[in-house]
């Protein structure tokens, strides 16, 4: 990614979002009625919780219901762990359906056909107003 982004207050949570689009995608997927911070360290405590680097590929073949018990652990990912892990998972299996798991930049992924992830709207929004915000980019479908 051509800027880097620093807000999350954990370096190695940064470096993860800057470095791993999927880490980025998650990130603004989770950033629903919760605190942005906490919203975009999240992918940086799920790899360490699952011990794996966040690939589209591996989090799609992951079984849902460990997804969901990684969530849960406490302190929990998300205020909504069950919901949110559902919607990582959901977002994953797109990415790997749509893009052979691999998102790519910013750029590339088109948003207006994702319209089947649950939580799609909300996504967009945050989506939107965040790559907007910090890369001063627009996705392909959103505006």
């Amino acid at each position: 990614m051509s800027s880097s982004l620093r807000f999350t207050g954990d370096r190695e949570a940064d470096d993860l979002l800057n470095n791993n689009f999927v880490a980025l995608l998650i990130g603004m997927l989770l950033d629903q009625q919760f605190p942005i911070e906490r919203a975009f360290v999240a992918p940086y405590r799920l790899q360490e919780r699952l011990g794996f680097d966040l690939e589209a590929a591996a989090l799609a073949e992951f079984p849902v219901e460990a997804l969901i018990q990684s969530f849960s652990e406490k302190p929990a990912l998300h205020r909504f762990p069950k919901s949110m892990a559902e919607r990582t998972h959901a977002l994953c299996n797109y990415l790997v359906e749509h893009y052979d798991g691999n998102p790519g930049t910013p750029g590339r992924i088109s948003l207006r056909r994702q319209t089947h992830v649950k939580g799609y709207w909300r996504f967009l929004v945050s989506a939107r107003r965040r790559c907007r915000s910090l890369w001063h980019c627009s996705l392909k479908g959103s505006g």
